[in-house]
């Protein structure tokens, strides 16, 4: 996880554990409210992730990725 930032860390681990423990996909506003941030602010560290190659797009707006290579 060293390309990430602390935030994005942050919101992978919020997005790991929430589909772990419901099944279900992450959404933006569930984000917003447990990270006290802007949906917004979600949708471009959601997006940076995307980019990074941690999370996948699909219809639903989360995805996690497994990294291959360990990071």
């Amino acid at each position: 996880m060293k390309d990430l930032t602390a935030r994005q860390r942050e919101i992978l681990e919020v997005v790991t554990k929430y589909e772990s423990d419901t099944g279900a996909r992450c959404r933006f506003t569930y984000l917003a409210d447990r990270l006290a941030i802007s949906v917004e602010g979600v949708r471009n560290h959601i997006s940076a992730l995307h980019r990074k190659g941690w999370l996948e797009s699909s219809r639903s707006p989360i995805q996690r990725r497994t990294r291959e290579n360990g990071r």
